[in-house]
């Protein structure tokens, strides 16, 4: 088996992250039969620190934070953060390194023959099976913490069957509606699904909406530190930092939950290292054949938002020209709504044949709200980009967002 017949048999198993679905409940995703699966395989996942991460967005910047910072230090740190950009690999991240391909092949040539002799008996998805991996391959590392995002939701993802020491949830919004409930409230309980009797619970900048719903529904079960309430020194540090307000906000949460972790962590060395740190698609700035180009896979309204603002503090006196693709289950009106204002042109493309809009529903959505914009529509994403390339101005940034589907296969090359 090669790589690429690893990762394609991986995704035969019900791979919600590219084809999506809508049973999400206790029947089909109980968690004991998740256990049970682990149990089967011998993993002894329990052994490990974990710090469990969990929110609507931000969750993949505050684990890198966390985690970088903890190698940084001296610790041995796993981190698992999903979906992955370019490949599977990525997934599987110890100390600033992926696993090889030629380990991944060795862990799912296993678990296939396991299942071609027993079958998927304990009827586990793509998602369970790749959580099952990376904690063994966490546990063969002998790592000192393990940093995990969920996946999905909280309440039912496989990553909800350790016993963490923290647990954070990051900035919430209305997502995934149709799989996690229409209603904020609904989708908190989902999130909140993590939290255990007595592990301290992180919560990242939030509306008094829902930090008030989390102190009504987490109650007396466990200490709860709102980074809201920082102190105003440290608030100000922070907000010296020459890095998108978004990312400031990752990172202050990131701090809190180091200081709980480590019992103390010095702000002047973690802001330091903040401002140096660079990570894949997220405001990734690049230059791309003499041109400014970048990468970002905001999908939300409020992620948009932090994303343009950045756009608009960083290049004062450039247009923007997107390539844009989205998830059917985003606010595709509100998340345009930030998009037209500013753009030049836009071209909407596909990234998913599954759980994407196709790209001419996107123009007729766009025309909608903004019947003079510049708007185009071609399928073919990385021909997309490369004619944008060719063509952009001096004065012009090429802004590709909307989807780590988009982003991810763009930076494929």
């Amino acid at each position: 088996m090669d790589f690429e017949s690893a990762v394609q048999y991986l995704k035969t198993f019900s791979p919600y992250e590219d084809k999506g679905g809508s049973i999400y409940d206790d029947k089909k995703f109980n968690l004991e039969r998740v256990k049970k699966f682990y149990k089967r395989l011998r993993i002894n996942y329990q052994k490990l620190k974990y710090v469990h991460v969990a929110g609507s967005k931000g969750k993949g910047s505050t684990c890198f934070f966390i985690a970088n910072y903890l190698k940084k230090k001296g610790y041995k740190v796993g981190m698992f953060t999903s979906p992955y950009l370019v490949d599977i690999t990525e997934s599987f991240w110890v100390d600033g390194k992926n696993i090889t391909k030629e380990k991944f092949v060795s862990y799912v040539e296993f678990i296939k023959k396991m299942f071609d002799k027993e079958g998927n008996k304990y009827h586990v998805t793509y998602f369970e099976i790749l959580t099952g991996l990376i904690f063994q391959y966490f546990i063969e590392k002998k790592i000192d913490y393990a940093v995990i995002e969920v996946g999905l939701g909280g309440r039912l993802d496989a990553t909800n069957v350790v016993n963490p020491k923290i647990t954070v949830l990051t900035s919430m919004e209305k997502e995934h509606q149709y799989i996690l409930g229409k209603t904020l409230e609904k989708i908190l309980d989902e999130k909140l699904g993590i939290i255990k009797k007595g592990v301290p619970l992180i919560i990242g900048k939030n509306s008094k909406y829902v930090m008030n719903l989390v102190k009504e529904k987490v109650g007396n079960k466990t200490k709860i530190v709102f980074i809201n309430d920082m102190d105003g020194g440290e608030n100000l540090i922070f907000n010296e930092l020459k890095i998108p307000d978004v990312q400031k906000e990752n990172a202050k949460l990131a701090y809190v939950v180091l200081k709980f972790l480590l019992k103390k962590c010095n702000i002047s060395d973690f802001c330091s290292f903040v401002e140096r740190e660079k990570f894949l698609g997220r405001f990734d700035f690049r230059i791309v054949n003499g041109k400014r180009v970048v990468f970002d896979i905001a999908h939300t309204k409020n992620s948009i938002s932090g994303l343009i603002k950045y756009l608009l503090k960083k290049f004062p006196n450039s247009k923007f020209v997107f390539l844009f693709s989205l998830m059917k289950d985003k606010d595709v009106k509100a998340i345009l709504g930030e998009i037209l204002p500013v753009s030049k042109k836009i071209v909407f493309t596909e990234s998913n044949k599954d759980r994407g809009f196709l790209a001419r529903d996107l123009v007729k959505i766009a025309h909608k709200l903004n019947p003079s914009a510049d708007i185009e529509d071609d399928m073919d994403a990385r021909k997309s980009y490369k004619n944008l390339l060719k063509n952009l101005n001096s004065d012009e940034v090429l802004v590709v967002t909307g989807s780590h589907f988009l982003v991810g296969n763009i930076l494929k090359d």
